[in-house]
């Protein structure tokens, strides 16, 4: 049973999440799965071993499928209300170096550990974040602050490798400057792919659009990284400005405000940013300081239950696409947490 007689007249917004949505999340778990695998791994980091980038990139398939399990990792995770692919990799790698803080070889053995480890782990996200902390300290000897997810050694060390491996050397130097490391990298974003046919996804924005619905965006990925796809495939021009929110937006939230915790999904923080716009400072989405009537006038869609969770923390409706890392799978879910609609992908808001 899908619940998908979804009546566009009731909204005057749609925001989209883009990984899963429109966008396919697997570049991002490649670039997950070779985050987790350098850092582990390579002597310039917490391991012993040299990295050869050129062997990464021409073994894309085999790295990702032994650090992640095949992607039961990635499912695991991402069921725990994890939202970045950021913290995809920092989890990994936290309960890697817990499971064996000398590892020396990526092998199904120790990652079939890993997975077990998070298993039993009987938190979601952000909990689970502190969690993965205390144990790779515990198992590290470490007492400090380095392994502290958002500002950590650990998590710094990790976000720039993440973001060379997928954004390539030269893109990178533009955003960042000189890489941790000299090799040079293409880049995984060079081979993203639309979730599902690009003329669909380009016909119902057109669509939408076209029916005076105002759309917008609210990712788990940094600014510089939607920008790509939605210049490359002519997307963009469907979407308010003013209503496109990304993780570059949660950072600096946090920052700026001096927070303790988390505004990333399934904080709702980036769907109602994206949802008011400049209406309202940050701090005032943060005190709820929001009309929750207009909150009933905007769908949110998403594949993942931290886009449900978010969705629903704010009192958002929210239309769930099987496009995800569960793929039909995640139906089950979405049912039993009485998701106002449940569609295959998104071309199904226009039917």
């Amino acid at each position: 049973m899908k619940l998908n007689n979804i009546d566009l007249s009731n909204f005057d917004k749609i925001i989209f999440d883009m990984d899963g949505v429109i966008t396919s999340e697997y570049m991002y778990w490649d670039a997950a799965a070779f985050t987790a695998y350098e850092l582990l791994l390579s002597n310039k980091f917490y391991g012993t071993c040299e990295i050869d980038s050129a062997y990464c990139m021409n073994n894309i398939s085999k790295i990702h499928n032994a650090v992640l399990l095949n992607d039961k990792i990635t499912r695991e995770v991402k069921a725990k209300g994890v939202n970045t692919n950021w913290d995809l990799a920092y989890l990994v790698i936290c309960i890697s170096l817990y499971v064996d803080p000398n590892i020396k070889k990526i092998d199904e053995a120790h990652f079939t550990k890993v997975l077990n480890c998070l298993k039993d782990l009987n938190f979601n996200a952000p909990e689970i974040y502190e969690k993965a902390e205390e144990l790779a300290k515990k198992s590290m000897g470490i007492s400090d602050d380095s392994f502290k997810r958002g500002n950590g050694k650990l998590w710094n060390e990790m976000q720039l490798s993440f973001q060379h491996w997928f954004l390539g050397t030269e893109l990178y130097k533009k955003i960042y400057g000189t890489p941790l490391t000299a090799d040079f990298r293409d880049g995984l974003v060079t081979l993203e792919k639309p979730v599902i046919k690009l003329e669909k996804i380009q016909s119902t924005l057109k669509k939408l659009y076209q029916s005076g619905i105002t759309l917008g965006i609210g990712t788990g990925r940094p600014q510089a990284e939607i920008e790509k796809p939605l210049e490359l495939w002519d997307i963009r021009k469907y979407f308010d400005e003013n209503s496109i929110v990304t993780y570059t937006d949660v950072t600096e939230a946090e920052e700026n405000l001096e927070l303790d915790y988390s505004l990333a999904k399934p904080n709702p923080f980036v769907f109602l940013k994206a949802a008011f716009g400049d209406s309202l400072n940050d701090m005032d989405i943060i005190r709820k300081k929001y009309d929750s009537e207009l909150c009933r006038r905007i769908l949110i869609v998403g594949d993942a239950p931290s886009d449900f969770l978010a969705a629903k923390a704010a009192d958002f409706k929210f239309a769930a696409v099987l496009t995800g890392v569960s793929g039909k799978k995640a139906e089950k879910y979405f049912l039993e947490n009485k998701a106002d609609y449940i569609l295959n992908n998104v071309s199904e808001l226009v039917i």
